[in-house]
């Protein structure tokens, strides 16, 4: 649900960002995560590869779900989101 008040918000320009893409860099994750998210995914894997989101949903608790959105400054772009969760993780800190 995060993401869908969060895409609504952006839309309407009242999501602050704490980070804000370059249409490049929003491109190239678009491209990027269409083959990429085929594979179960870390928190760590998408900070990695992506680098920081534009907004981060959830608490600090690795063991509850986590979503990273980002985003341009651009209210017509896409907002992009990964949506975590690691309720069988053998190492809760992942």
């Amino acid at each position: 649900m995060a993401s869908v008040y969060a895409e609504i918000a952006h839309r309407q320009g009242w999501l602050q960002l704490d980070r804000t893409l370059t249409s490049a860099e929003h491109c190239e994750i678009r491209r990027a995560s269409e083959t990429w998210c085929r594979k179960d995914r870390l928190l760590s894997d998408v900070v990695t590869a992506f680098g920081p989101p534009s907004v981060f949903f959830g608490g600090n608790n690795p063991n509850y779900p986590k979503t990273l959105a980002y985003a341009t400054d651009q209210r017509d772009d896409t907002l992009l989101c990964f949506h975590l969760w690691n309720s069988f993780a053998t190492d809760p800190s992942s």
